[in-house]
């Protein structure tokens, strides 16, 4: 998550989306980054405005603008796919190394018992807010 005070953008970091290569250009212009710890580089936008928001809000300012990065569903299941098949996740309950790219988009599609490595979240979660609706300004 990368914060620009003056301008009021705060860009989100939704996994698997090419947001660290955004990172990487924008941070030296950015008053504040939160870039290594995928807990807190990677909060959504509900905690965003749960913790964040509150200590850069001031009082007669225009409110902050959010900014999010998605990828086609396909393509954002393919990188998690390929993530989680590297070497070092072999022999872990999340590791896809001998499951095919088809059983994997299987078991991620299940509405309940996925396997460990069909648990993921959904790009569309990370975008809302506290009632459930899409709320980020600009995606």
């Amino acid at each position: 998550m990368l914060i620009f005070l003056a301008p009021r953008i705060v860009l989100l970091s939704v996994p698997k989306t090419g947001t660290t290569a955004l990172e990487e250009a924008l941070a030296p212009r950015a008053e504040i980054a939160f870039r290594s710890d995928p807990s807190v580089k990677h909060l959504n936008l509900r905690q965003y405005l749960n913790r964040i928001q509150p200590l850069i809000a001031r009082q007669g300012q225009a409110p902050f603008e959010t900014v999010a990065v998605i990828r086609k569903p396909l393509d954002w299941l393919g990188s998690w796919y390929r993530y989680r098949s590297r070497d070092g996740l072999i022999g872990h309950a999340n590791s896809t190394a001998h499951v095919s790219f088809e059983q994997f988009v299987t078991d991620y599609l299940r509405p309940k018992g996925r396997p460990a490595y069909a648990r993921l979240g959904r790009q569309s979660e990370f975008l809302m807010d506290h009632d459930g609706r899409i709320a980020v300004d600009h995606i």
